[in-house]
């Protein structure tokens, strides 16, 4: 009790000094418009950089969404199933039809190994 009645005394005399909040105030806008130009430069690339991360979000998003879109729902249950049933050649080949039919065939070739690139 009377720890908490010291610290409260200790307190009340400590006084925050007045500091102007107006002056404080940052926004990107501001830095932006009435900053120097080391600051304008910063902002830019703060704000290139911002863009082009949403870009690379959406990109990879919408990428892995049509990924998803164009492999068979049941795949790793038809693995398992063909595992379950000691068909593992089977299941290597179904992979591998999987596989290739969701590529496109460009008709490139590798002339090292004579197969087709993809």
């Amino acid at each position: 009790m009377l720890l908490t009645e010291l610290t409260q005394i200790l307190f009340a005399q400590i006084t925050a000094p007045a500091v102007a909040t107006d002056d404080l105030e940052f926004s990107f806008w501001k830095i932006m418009f009435h900053g120097g130009a080391f600051a304008k430069i910063v902002m830019f690339v703060v704000l290139a950089l911002g863009v082009f991360s949403l870009y690379l979000f959406f990109e990879r998003f919408f990428f892995i969404k049509r990924l998803t879109s164009k492999t068979d729902a049941n795949f790793m249950e038809n693995i398992e199933d063909f595992i379950r049933e000691g068909k593992i050649e089977s299941a290597a080949d179904y992979a591998k039809k999987q596989k290739l039919s969701g590529r496109k065939n460009s008709g490139k070739r590798d002339f090292k190994t004579g197969t087709s690139c993809f």
